[in-house]
Parts: C-alpha cells; structure tokens; sequence
C-alpha cells in the first residue's frame, strides 16, 4: 500500500515521523504523483525522472542510482538527522545526501519512475562552489570508508561525468572560469578517482559517455600514460582513410605501411587542462596501421542506432509524421526520374543563409558561372527571401530551400558548400527518412575564424575547410590545436567574397560612411523556426544591456557631431540572426539602420571612413579592405563566458585586432575622433591589416575551385 508523501523545505529541522518525504519547494506535482504511486514498505528509495521510460526497479548493491536532473522521495524513519547541504545547488546536494542516506539505510531497492517534463531546473555551472566545495565533501566522503560499494563508486563517476560533458558543450557555460577554481576540481577529482575501480569507470552507463570522457577520468585525471582503441573512416574519393585514437602521456609507438599522409596532435582539454591528445594521421586506404599494444585501454563499443531506433526517433522528433513519410515518398519517386538524375549528376549546391545571399557562396556562385562552365552549379535560396528576385533577374539556377526539388537535388549532388555550417545546411536529411548524404561539404566560412569554435566545429561533417591567413590555418589545422582538422581538409585559399571586395576598395577613394555592425547574441534570440535561419523575437530586446549599450553610442550627441563635420553618413548594420529587430527600432533618424538584403555590404565597407564593431568577423573584411576599426567590447567578461559559442582562442584582440579596444561609447567616440585626425588607422593597426593576409589577388575563388575538385568525384551518364 503506497505511504504518504510530504515536500519539505531543505532546512526543516523534525522530519513527519512515518512516509515520504521529498525536498524541495517547487517540486512538479505529477513527480509527486508518480512518486506517491511508487512508494512501498520493501523501497529505500523513489527517483522520478526524465527518460526512464518505463517503471522499473533498481538494485541498490549492483545497480548506478540515476540522479540527472531527478526527484527524489527518501523514507522518513531512515533519514534521521541526515538533511541536504544548504550551501551547494540542489543538484549536488541531492547526490551527497543519497549517498550518506544509502550508506547508512538497509539494503533495498529503489523505484525509478519516468516523467514527461524536466524533474528540476538545470545547474548553475559558473558558481565556483560547484568546482571547490562540492567535489571536496566527496573526498571526505570517500575517505571515511575502507570499502567503497559499486554503487557509489558509479555515484560519484556519474558526478565527475556531469563536469565533463558540461565542459565538452557546444555552448560551454565554463568558459570563464578562473584557474584557481578549474585547479580545485582536478585535485578533488584525482582524489575522488583514487577510490573508483577501472571497471567502474570502463562501464558506467550514462547516457552519452563518450571515449574521450571514460579516458579523461580513466587516465588524464590520474597522470597515467595509455591509449584508446583505433578508429578508421574511409574517404573513398581521396583515396585515403583517416586514422585516429585518443592517449595520455606520451604518444604510444605507431607504424604505418606505406607513406602517410598529413598528420596532427589534436589537444583535449577538460576544464582549462590538456587532458588527452587525439592523433589523427590520414593513410593510403586500406594500409596497416599498428599502434603499440602496451597501455591500451579496451572499451565498451558505443551503442549502434538500429535502423527501427533512427524510425523511432523521427517519429518522436516529428509531429504529423504521416505526411511527412508521404513527401518522403513522393520525393524518391521524383529523384529516381531520369530527368532528376540528369540534371543534377555531378551537381555543386551552393548557399549562404536559407534566407538570405550575399555571402562566400553566393560569390563563389558568381565565379564558377562565369569561369568554369563545366560545373553543374545551383544556388538554394528560400524564394520568400528579400535577395530571391534580385538573383532570379540575373539568371541564377535557384533552388528553393526546402522544397521537394531541394532534397531530390541533395540526393543527387556532388558537393554542397556554403558560408554557414548550421544544422539545417550539414543535416538537411535530419527528421527525413531519405537515408544517409552522399554530397561532399566545403565550409566556405562566413568570416575569418579568430576564436575557438571547436566544441561547435568538431560535431560538422566538413570535408573541406576553407582559411584565409596563416594564423587561422595553424590554428586550425595545426598540431596541437583543439579542432579534429588536419591539413588535408584545411585549406588556405582566401574567402571567395574577398576578390570583389579588394577590386572595390582599391577603386573607391572616397570615405562617406561610418559603419557600425555588430554581431548578435544567442541569449538575445528565440528558437529557430522553420528549419532554417528564422529565429524567434523577444519582446525584451530593445531594453537589454546589449541593445542599450548600442544606443548610448548610437543615440549620443557627439558621435552625431562628429559625422556631421566628417561628412560620414552613420549607418547601422546588426547581424542577420538580429535584424528583424528592426522593425521595432527606436533609433533616432539620423541613424541609418539597413538590413543585410537591402544594400550591398561590400560597398559599404569599401565606402567606410571607419568600421565599429563588437566581435563581428566582418572587421576583418574591414581590415582586408584597410579601413580603420574600433572594438566596442562593452561586455566581454559575459561574451566568452560560454552563453554563445565562443571561446577564446590563440586570436587576440590585443596582439592582433586591427583597432583599439574600448568598453564605454564614450571610449568609441574618443577613438573614431583619432582616426579622423589621422585620415586612417594607426600605424601598428595599418601594418598588422598589411601582413595579415597572404592573399589580395582576386584569386581566391579560383583556389577554392581547384581544393573541392581535388575530391569530388565524378559519375559518367547512364
């Protein structure tokens, strides 16, 4: 017969003297159903969380306590005086307080039953407690005990885990986090991992353990030398097959059979320390490769997705599914027509945004119908976009983005390259049942990349990357850098839109335009939409500190005055994710405000007494047009703090921007009130814009050409 359960506050001093208690104030009320329903007199304990599935029970001597984002109901008569620590987050305090509370209860079973919606609110993970204070009550714990029983040792891994797949996010909220608080969590985890069994670690199952992370606790977080298993991936078209297994400590002995191609060291960090190193060596396809069989550590194979899962998957992810596997339908009948295998064979798909052109695609367009024929080449654009008829009228081969004639010619394409790398270019079968790509993806870039975005890159399936100057390609592709990148994908030929803009700042001599462009932020937008670039709008923007820190230096009565006796028209240019924003805009009228599809930006920029910018990549395009630039960083403690998907890299503001730094628009105007008594950037600014690029000969479209012919193959007609 269930027992009653009660929801306390954490800090209640006399506990009800018979049931269950849960802590916590804003427990969801169908977790206390579920909970309810599941108590029983022979059950230690009751977890309701997220993804379980089913009910099911748990064997407390032999089985991981799932605690991720769970409830939990504990029996009132075996809690005692034991409470959760008021001082940590209710995340880490539940994990103590089950492992005290477990230690201390008689051998049971718990209950773990599934919820529809989260069971708790996601952890603050830049609170510095989290790293110091937390992880070292787990030493203590351990320490305390002669026999630490499996189900803790799989407790506390799953906790380690917890930091390790925050760190390893996309957006890494643990960016920012200063050394002496990162240094706290590894001599906590080393010490916790001194009383974990390898075997443990070897078969924790979490969901979405990794290799790197099992190797991380395994071997980098203890200083012990070893390797992981080789993996192998074939790239038919290259010839080659690209070799890669991850190590700690010294690289272990490798022999490979025949002339290996090119080669790195990818860097693993897991909290600001280089944990593991990853080498990646590409070889003849099908040569030996022998790695020395001392130190390896054999892992568990991840799970395969089964063919019936990915049906299952989809059909989750998808409402409507029907009509969904209709169109599906309807789309491989339409692509097997010989009239669809004809006219796209051998066919290059190029795009910028779904909704928008103007970018490295759209140039690279441009120079393959004018310069090589041969090439079977399309451009996908939504044809709701502002630049649709624009292209339309100069006879461009459009494709609607989406659209049944969209995926019949995926299906068929060679290559597909474009400017953005976003799920919706990389992962356009993503909730389709069409089967696996066959094109090949060249990264066009959509600017010079300055910070670290390998926790976001290493996920894409780029087959070539293209980079601009030296700097970014050591970064990139060089040993000991943090991307899965090697030189053979990394390719250093010029962004394609630079050769029209070089022709056009080196023809404009007059200087009309102060152009502010700054570049958006991902806290600031809502969901996307469409399956594309559309974002959702917050009601709020006009009011953040971001939109407010714009206007103080946009509305202000100086910056006003200065373009008045400079003849600069200011003109104000947000990011694309950001320039719906628009149509709400307070902005007084003297400010200019342009949307990227109303006004040509290389023109802009060639026209430009001086760029004002926060992060925006196009300061470089500035700076390869020679035009001064100014650095508007007025939050850059929260910018690289992991909100967006940015973190620093071996690119410095201060040793190589092109343009002073401020943090005040104030600081702006004193700024661009120098450039205009010089008539140009200083002269340490001038020389870096000099050096940096090795390329200014309107011949960067034709090198990238040449890199994506080096891999596309080629099929004969039938």
């Amino acid at each position: 017969m269930a027992a009653p359960v009660r929801m306390v506050p954490a800090d209640i001093e006399v506990l009800p003297a018979a049931g269950w208690v849960v802590f916590g104030e804003d427990v969801p009320a169908a977790a206390m159903a579920r909970i309810g329903h599941a108590t029983a007199e022979d059950r230690v304990l009751v977890i309701a969380r997220r993804g379980t599935g089913r009910n099911r029970e748990v064997d407390l001597a032999s089985t991981p306590v799932p605690l991720d984002r769970a409830v939990v109901a504990f029996r009132a008569d075996l809690l005692g005086r034991l409470r959760p620590d008021r001082d940590l987050d209710p995340d880490l305090a539940l994990a103590l307080l089950v492992a005290r509370y477990l230690l201390t209860a008689p051998t049971g079973e718990a209950a773990v039953v599934p919820l529809r919606t989260p069971s708790a609110a996601a952890p603050d993970w830049q609170r510095p407690e989290r790293y110091s204070v937390a992880p070292a009550r787990w030493v203590e714990l351990l320490a305390e005990l002669d026999d630490v029983p499996p189900w803790l040792q799989h407790l506390a891994v799953d906790q380690l885990i917890a930091y390790v797949r925050e760190d390893g996010a996309v957006y890494m909220t643990t960016a920012a986090l200063p050394p002496e608080v990162t240094g706290a969590w590894h001599a906590a985890a080393a010490a916790i991992l001194e009383h974990v069994d390898d075997e443990i670690i070897r078969t924790h199952p979490a969901a979405g353990v990794t290799d790197a992370m099992r190797l991380a606790l395994l071997l980098g977080l203890r200083g012990r030398r070893g390797h992981g298993r080789v993996h192998r991936r074939r790239d038919a078209a290259r010839g080659l097959d690209r070799v890669s297994y991850l190590f700690s400590g010294a690289p272990p002995p490798e022999r490979v059979v025949g002339t290996p191609g090119p080669a790195k060291v990818r860097r693993v960090d897991v909290l600001g320390r280089d944990l593991l190193g990853e080498r990646i060596v590409w070889v003849p396809s099908g040569a030996d490769v022998e790695v020395g069989p001392d130190g390896l550590v054999e892992l568990p194979p991840p799970p395969a997705e089964s063919r019936v899962a990915r049906a299952r998957r989809v059909v989750r992810q998808q409402r409507g599914i029907a009509p969904r596997v209709l169109r599906d339908l309807r789309i491989r009948r339409r692509a097997r027509r010989h009239e669809s295998v004809e006219r796209y064979r051998d066919a290059w798909l190029l795009m910028d945004r779904d909704n928008a052109a103007q970018d490295n695609a759209e140039h690279l367009y441009r120079h393959l119908r004018a310069h090589e024929p041969d090439v079977n080449a399309f451009f996908v654009l939504a044809d709701d976009s502002p630049d649709w008829p624009r292209l339309r009228a100069e006879d461009f081969r459009l494709i609607p983005f989406g659209s049944d004639e969209h995926f019949v010619a995926l299906l068929h394409c060679a290559q597909l390259a474009s400017s953005q790398v976003d799920s919706y270019v990389v992962n356009p079968f993503r909730g389709h049942l069409l089967g696996p790509v066959g094109f090949r993806f060249t990264f066009l870039q959509h600017g010079v990349t300055k910070h670290d975005l390998s926790r976001w890159l290493n996920t894409k399936p780029i087959d070539l990357f293209v980079t601009s100057t030296p700097d970014e390609h050591a970064a990139i592709a060089g040993d000991g850098s943090p991307y899965v990148l090697t030189d053979l994908e990394v390719r250093m030929t010029g962004m394609a839109r630079h050769d029209r803009l070089h022709r056009l700042a080196t023809g404009t001599t007059e200087r009309t335009r102060l152009l502010v462009m700054p570049t958006w932020r991902r806290e600031l937008l809502g969901a996307q939409t469409r399956g594309g670039n559309q974002r959702e709008l917050l009601d709020s923007f006009w009011t953040s500190d971001y939109a407010l820190a714009w206007r103080r230096f946009l509305e202000s009565d100086r910056l006003r005055a200065l373009c008045d006796a400079q003849g600069w028209e200011l003109d104000f240019v947000p990011h694309p994710n950001m320039q719906e924003y628009l149509d709400t805009s307070p902005l007084p009228a003297h400010v200019t405000a342009w949307r990227f599809s109303e006004v040509d930006i290389q023109q802009l920029l060639a026209e430009a007494g001086a760029l004002v910018t926060d992060y925006s990549s196009l300061a470089i395009d500035a700076a390869y047009a020679e035009r001064p630039v100014v650095y508007y960083h007025f939050d850059r403690d929260t910018f690289f703090a992991g909100a967006h998907l940015y973190r620093r890299g071996v690119w410095s503001y201060e040793r190589q921007g092109y343009g002073p730094i401020v943090t005040t628009a104030d600081e702006v105007i004193d700024a661009l009130e120098r450039i205009a008594a010089d008539r140009g950037p200083a002269p340490e600014y001038a020389r870096r814009m000099q050096q940096t690029f090795p390329f200014r000969d309107g011949q960067c479209c034709a090198r990238t050409v040449a890199a994506m012919r080096e891999f596309t193959p080629r099929t004969e007609p039938t």
